[in-house]
């Protein structure tokens, strides 16, 4: 046999087809004989993403969230209130100085009249 006329892609390609038909048959191998049960037993543990997490856990989590929820509600309610207080300074702000705008036009036309006279 002439060991220099073979193609090595053709090689490599019949090598990857047997790692790979050989891993496949594994795989379905071992997958059919490891099947598990995807019902709840009604136990303390539940698997949720691959992980468990028990009821004291899961308890934990939710007084966590819980309690971000109320801090992030009331970081809402002090912003609304922040706002609203800022409004009103802008509006206060608004008035004064159209209050100084009317005392400057009157105080021009107080300066006009008495260059005048």
């Amino acid at each position: 046999m002439d060991w220099a006329a073979l193609d090595y892609e053709k090689i490599a390609n019949a090598i990857v087809i047997l790692v790979v038909g050989l891993a496949a048959g594994l795989g379905l191998k071992s997958g059919r004989s490891g099947r598990r049960s995807t019902t709840n037993t009604g136990g303390d543990a539940v698997e949720i993403a691959g992980a468990l997490i028990d009821s004291t856990t899961a308890k934990a989590l939710e007084a966590g969230v819980k309690s971000l929820s109320s801090a992030v509600e009331a970081a809402s309610f002090e912003n609304l209130n922040y706002r609203k207080s800022m409004e009103r300074g802008v509006e206060d702000l608004t008035d004064a100085l159209k209050e100084v705008t009317h005392a400057l036009a009157s105080l021009k036309e107080e300066i006009i009249r008495s260059k005048r006279g």
